[in-house]
């Protein structure tokens, strides 16, 4: 599962697995690494989940915006 689906720069130790709901970490590394790859997940990766779901909200904002219009000019 790991090869098909992870970014795989940081292997054998660390496998970072984004797919179209997740990001996660599988890693095997010592407790110092764990906290530090911790404080990164919960710091600029966090941030950047939400951003990537504030951009999925507003497309689909915009989708249903653009798809309103379409009905009200046919009718």
């Amino acid at each position: 599962y790991l090869k098909k689906h992870a970014y795989q720069r940081w292997a054998p130790n660390r496998y970072f697995i984004m797919e179209e709901h997740i990001f996660t970490c599988v890693t095997n590394e010592g407790e110092r690494e764990i906290s530090k790859l911790a404080s990164q997940m919960y710091g600029e990766f966090y941030y950047a989940l939400l951003l990537n779901l504030f951009h999925k909200i507003v497309l689909l904002k915009m989708a249903n915006a653009y798809a309103e219009l379409n009905i009200e000019q046919d009718t």
